[in-house]
């Protein structure tokens, strides 16, 4: 399935606000639609270039990045560095929100997290992590001491 976030973000967005409430009157709430490969899309992480020209113009397709869109930071940590532990993203500082297909490991999970996600997390502390994979878990939030965590998967609602 695909890892699209937008319906996620809104939720996220809103809880955003109501911590910053000066910086959300700032925002003219225009939503940027972010594409996160999983894992029945590994091969696009392989051809970036030809990921990006099958998605639309306005869709960002977050591969081992950051993107800043209004003032707010997004980063990705990839399906694929994730599987090979290599690990060697150096996500920008200040990250307002991560977007990973997969968890980190004892969150939200069902037992399907990474180890290194979770040790990216505590380093970079984005103030929200957005991911899925872990579909039983689907439309769940956590609290954590620096990052809130939502899995946005939809999965399991799509099959009913």
């Amino acid at each position: 399935y695909y890892n699209y976030v937008r319906r996620g973000l809104l939720k996220i967005y809103a809880s955003f606000c109501e911590l910053n409430i000066s910086f959300c009157k700032t925002l003219t709430f225009r939503f940027a639609d972010y594409f996160v490969a999983g894992n029945h899309e590994l091969f696009l992480e392989d051809t970036t270039e030809i990921a990006e020209s099958l998605l639309p113009k306005k869709v960002v397709f977050l591969h081992d990045s950051t993107y800043e869109f209004d003032g707010i930071k997004f980063g990705n940590i990839s399906m694929r560095s994730l599987q090979n532990k290599s690990l060697n993203v150096h996500l920008a500082a200040n990250i307002d929100f991560l977007i990973t297909h997969i968890p980190p490991d004892g969150i939200l999970d069902d037992g399907r997290g990474s180890i290194p996600l979770l040790m990216k997390v505590y380093q970079y502390h984005p103030h929200f992590h957005v991911f899925g994979h872990a579909h039983s878990c689907g439309n769940k939030s956590k609290g954590g001491v620096y990052t809130e965590y939502y899995n946005v998967s939809q999965f399991d609602d799509l099959r009913k």
